[in-house]
């Protein structure tokens, strides 16, 4: 497949929306966290019961090495079948390509985690989120891949919601779990996705 006109000015409009998102994040946290992680870190600490805090550790698992790792793998194996190498390929990109970001700028900006962390590891700097950059990259990427090589309309939706609802609930429990503050995740969503819009350039960008 081949992008069309309206659809490489679409990932070019996307990818700028996300650098600029991410530049506003990070201005924010530049002065230390605001209002609005506190309150959201106290919201979601309101929540919590062990119902929850079951759920939320397995959807966080969803953005462990181990689950993204298997995820990743197992996608670029069906695409292969397939017979499209470049985007089996693009799987492992997209993973180590966010993987290596998320670590370069944690080293960057070497700001704290939350002091009242509990329930499950954590180690590092925590902006941006690793877990958060890492789901937004390879759930990004399969997002996209549903809507730009899905025919039907219904197939495409039910994969967009589907990894919007792994992305969302991937970032809301490292919050959940007082490892990161929600500008920390929201960091790394669109670090994440600036990973996966530059798979689809690359897998998709031919010129007209």
């Amino acid at each position: 497949m081949t992008l069309n006109k309206a659809q490489k000015r679409t990932i070019l409009i996307a990818v700028a929306i996300a650098a600029l998102l991410f530049a506003t994040i990070t201005s924010l946290r530049a002065g230390g966290y605001a209002g609005w992680d506190r309150a959201v870190a106290a919201a979601a600490a309101d929540t919590r019961a062990s119902g929850w805090t079951s759920l939320w550790r397995a959807m966080n698992d969803m953005g462990s090495a181990a689950v993204v790792a298997a995820v990743a793998l197992l996608s670029a194996a069906c695409w292969w079948r397939l017979r499209s190498w470049k985007i089996a390929v693009s799987f492992v990109g997209v993973v180590l390509s966010a993987y290596v970001l998320q670590s370069a700028l944690k080293s960057a900006f070497g700001y704290e985690r939350p002091d009242d962390a509990w329930g499950i590891t954590h180690d590092g700097y925590g902006y941006p989120s690793g877990n958060a950059t890492i789901a937004g990259a390879l759930y990004g990427w399969w997002m996209l891949l549903g809507w730009l090589e899905l025919r039907g309309r219904v197939q495409k939706i039910a994969v967009c919601v589907l990894a919007c609802v792994l992305i969302a609930a991937t970032g809301w429990s490292r919050i959940y779990f007082s490892v990161h503050y929600l500008s920390d995740v929201c960091a790394g969503f669109c670090a994440g996705g600036i990973c996966a819009l530059t798979a689809a350039t690359i897998c998709f960008w031919r010129r007209s």
